[in-house]
């Protein structure tokens, strides 16, 4: 086993520490967030800067010399990845809050105090916008609506597959 730093950003850091307890971090085979270790973008990022600049903290972690090398060729670039992991946390945690008729900015004060989250480490302002953009994007895509007693559409298409989105 080899210990890393991982760049990641200060929000990801705060969640990690939390879920899987002190430096160095050893995740589980089985999670999700020792596969995203492996994880490889499938083509360059031009925004490397831009990426650079979120990923602004390190944490430690304990993995195989095998993930090591993996970590090796785009560590900003996995750091990123949990950026996004955990933001998405974040709006599904929302979006759950909100279905049992909880208030958004409560949702967020009680995800932000769970894991200890300071306005430095993550803007509220910009997390209630996310929020929105979110809302706003699963509605658009929850419009799309496929009939169940019979295989034809409304303008007489036929579905081939019935099912739900």
């Amino acid at each position: 086993m080899v210990v890393v730093e991982l760049p990641v950003a200060r929000i990801s850091k705060k969640i990690l520490l939390k879920k899987y307890g002190d430096e160095p971090i050893q995740f589980p085979r089985h999670d999700l967030t020792y596969q995203l270790l492996y994880y490889r973008h499938p083509k360059q990022r031009r925004d490397i800067k831009r990426i650079e600049q979120i990923v602004n903290d390190v944490i430690q972690i304990k993995v195989s010399r095998n993930c090591y090398q993996n970590i090796r060729k785009g560590a900003s670039k996995i750091g990123y990845l949990f950026y996004n992991y955990h933001l998405d946390d974040m709006m599904k945690f929302v979006e759950v809050a909100t279905m049992s008729n909880s208030n958004a900015v409560d949702a967020l004060n009680v995800f932000y105090h769970h894991y200890g989250i300071t306005e430095d480490d993550f803007s509220r302002d910009s997390a209630y916008k996310r929020w929105q953009r979110f809302k706003s994007n699963s509605k658009k895509s929850s419009k799309k609506q496929y009939l169940f007693d019979n295989n034809t559409r409304q303008d007489g298409s036929k579905i081939i597959n019935s099912f739900s989105i």
